[in-house]
């Protein structure tokens, strides 16, 4: 009988020193894992926002932080994410948890939730709006006020500018030569006419101006929550038969639902005729394209321009030249330019 208990006290000491041993072996690591997300330690959330937004009629539509003697305008950022329908206002040197001693002042009519945490000698806010707004911003010596802008409030009109593909979505690949790269090139150039254009009325906002993965769900998304006049997708054609294709020129696809005076259809002539106009390449024509994701789901007129064929020699020299770029983003500008000022 004791030989029994002695064996089971041995069994069960064996098994205690092992998950000791464990234990200091991992330690290391778990205090590394606890290092990485220690800022998470002062990260408070609060949705119910009156807990830390004191009401005040004056700043109706704004926000008013009260700021630290230490903290100038360099110091602050502010990123306006319109996918997320998120705002970061970042403050450098603000170590401390900012509701420990202040309150934030103004209306929370756009807010669902307010968000701080303190990371890299940095006071972070996140602001989670019930929708796409502008934020603009004054400040002052130990004050920053933000107001919150209808994009319909300060544009005549809005259009979605959408380049096609991206990040790890090549799109057609010609001599080494993707799609999702031409299309960027012009949306850039396209942004920049509309940049230095001072007399514009219109706001432009883009689904990338870089080379990333945006998913179609997100990018016919931003089209309807901002409510755009317009929505017009940036593409390149190829023919899957080969190389060499004869098939060259450009072709705009449309919603074949919205057929009215001043819908889908009437867009994409528009787009048609200008871009056609702007380069001098072949008029190949509209399109049916309905089976398209991000056509079908826009509430938006919609157009969806393909500036060439890449597997035509010729247009898939033009569509790699800096020069036709810029011809095919001016026709592009003109082409929204003419459709909402009408």
């Amino acid at each position: 009988m004791e030989i029994r208990v002695l064996k089971r006290v041995t069994m069960i000491l064996a098994v205690i020193m092992f998950f000791i041993c464990i234990w200091i072996c991992f330690l290391p690591d778990m205090k590394i894992q606890a290092s990485r997300i220690s800022y998470k330690d002062n990260y408070v959330s609060y949705r119910n926002v009156s807990q830390v937004l004191e009401y005040n009629r004056v700043f109706k539509g704004k926000i008013k932080f009260v700021l630290p003697a230490n903290i100038e305008e360099k110091d602050i950022q502010i990123k306006n994410d319109y996918f997320s329908k998120k705002v970061e206002i970042s403050f450098t040197g603000m170590k401390s948890n900012f509701f420990d001693r202040n309150k934030l002042i103004g209306s929370s009519d756009y807010i669902n939730e307010i968000s701080y945490f303190n990371q890299d000698n940095k006071g972070i806010f996140v602001f989670k709006l019930d929708g796409i707004y502008e934020i603009k911003k004054q400040f002052k010596k130990n004050e920053l006020v933000i107001e919150f802008k209808n994009p319909h409030d300060i544009y005549d009109k809005i259009v979605v500018v959408d380049a096609g593909h991206g990040g790890n979505m090549p799109g057609a690949i010609r001599q080494g030569i993707h799609e999702k790269d031409i299309n960027l090139a012009i949306t850039l150039e396209l942004k920049k006419i509309h940049d230095t254009d001072l007399n514009s009325k219109i706001g432009f906002y883009y689904t990338r101006t870089a080379d990333e993965s945006v998913s179609l769900k997100s990018r016919v998304e931003l089209a309807n929550d901002i409510k755009a006049d317009a929505f017009i997708s940036i593409h390149n054609n190829s023919n899957e038969e080969s190389e060499g294709s004869s098939l060259s020129g450009v072709q705009v696809m449309y919603d074949e639902c919205s057929l009215e005076k001043g819908g889908s259809k009437d867009f994409a002539a528009v787009c048609l005729d200008k871009v056609v106009e702007a380069t001098g390449a072949h008029k190949r024509g509209l399109i049916e394209g309905d089976s398209i994701y991000i056509i079908r789901n826009s509430k938006a007129p919609v157009a969806l321009v393909e500036v060439g064929f890449m597997t035509n020699g010729r247009d898939l020299k033009n569509l790699n030249d800096k020069d036709f770029q810029i011809k095919a983003a001016k026709g592009i500008y003109n082409a929204i330019n003419d459709f909402l000022n009408r």
